[in-house]
């Protein structure tokens, strides 16, 4: 069994990037608890599924950074928790970034993430097409 990653997943951006996050926010919330499928077709144009409509591992692995990942929960405006299997949702988080950097070249997209096991734990921030990473793997 994998463990699981929170990643709390903040985004900071004008008007339309509120906008925006909202209509995702809408779309997630209609999901079914642990929707690996429902959550890649969020925000992707074609994620690749298997059979039960989860994400294929390969698939996950390349596109969101860990095997699987699923909503969690709303925890305020423009910031969501999202549950990932092994690792952080890194390139999840640069994928977003890629998204609203269309609507705001502000925008900054933060994902502070820890392993049920405390390793690892860390941060990812996207921010002006750069990707700034802090990860710590001296707990375990």
């Amino acid at each position: 069994m994998a463990n699981y990653v929170s990643n709390n997943i903040t985004v900071v951006g004008n008007e339309k990037v509120t906008e925006r996050m909202t209509e995702y926010i809408d779309a997630l919330e209609k999901l079914d608890y642990s929707d690996t499928g429902g959550f890649a077709k969020t925000f992707y144009q074609n994620p690749v599924l298997g059979e039960g409509g989860g994400t294929m591992n390969n698939w996950a692995g390349e596109n969101i950074g860990s095997k699987w990942a699923y909503f969690e929960h709303t925890i305020d405006e423009n910031q969501i928790m999202v549950t990932s299997a092994w690792y952080p949702a890194k390139e999840f988080t640069m994928h977003l970034y890629n998204l609203l950097v269309e609507l705001d070249p502000e925008v900054a997209v933060e994902n502070r993430f820890n392993d049920e096991t405390y390793d690892p734990t860390g941060g990812i921030l996207v921010y002006k097409n750069v990707v700034f990473v802090n990860q710590d793997t001296s707990c375990g």
